[in-house]
């Protein structure tokens, strides 16, 4: 009822949260007011968001399917920034993981948790059919399962940004020390 929308409007979780876009996403929210949930599988090395005043750190499996449903019970939004870069494997199975099956997991949680709202970030030419590399290929896959299983209760945005870098980055600052 709208009483429970006055409650959850300012809820939001971040699973992916902890990297360097989380951090910077994450401090934006709280200045503008949101509750912040961010699972992660090591609090510990999460420990740099404890600052954030509204922000909660819930040690989670994010690809156990009833754990993240009960992180998005109560979420108005869920902004997914789960990616990596790297994978122990080359058969692209570990960004397949990572990236569209986790996707798959997420739509189902927030649609039987009646989240309102997705944002996915996404890569620049991400591409399920034609990507350059496994890591696009699992981004692109990703974007096509949000497309195609969101419904119509659960509104979604895609973001595609390309290199991302700033202070603390990953990117820059591994071609420095190099």
């Amino acid at each position: 009822g709208p009483y429970n929308r006055a409650m959850t409007a300012q809820s939001v979780c971040v699973p992916g949260g902890s990297g360097f876009v989380g951090m910077h996403l994450c401090a934006a929210l709280a200045r503008a007011g949101f509750r912040i949930t961010v699972p992660t599988r090591d609090p510990a090395s999460a420990r740099h968001l404890a600052i954030i005043p509204s922000l909660r750190l819930v040690g989670a499996d994010v690809h156990d399917s009833e754990q993240l449903a009960s992180l998005c019970r109560g979420q108005y939004a869920v902004i997914n920034l789960v990616g990596i870069l790297n994978e122990r494997g080359r058969d692209g199975s570990g960004f397949r993981r990572a990236h569209a099956d986790f996707a798959r997991q997420l739509v189902t949680a927030c649609r039987r948790m009646r989240v309102e709202r997705l944002l996915q970030v996404s890569a620049l030419n991400a591409d399920p059919d034609h990507g350059a590399s496994h890591y696009l290929r699992s981004k692109g896959m990703a974007e096509r399962i949000i497309r195609d299983e969101a419904g119509p209760g659960l509104r979604w945005t895609i973001f595609q940004p390309s290199v991302i870098f700033g202070p603390g980055d990953d990117f820059l600052n591994r071609f420095a020390s190099l």
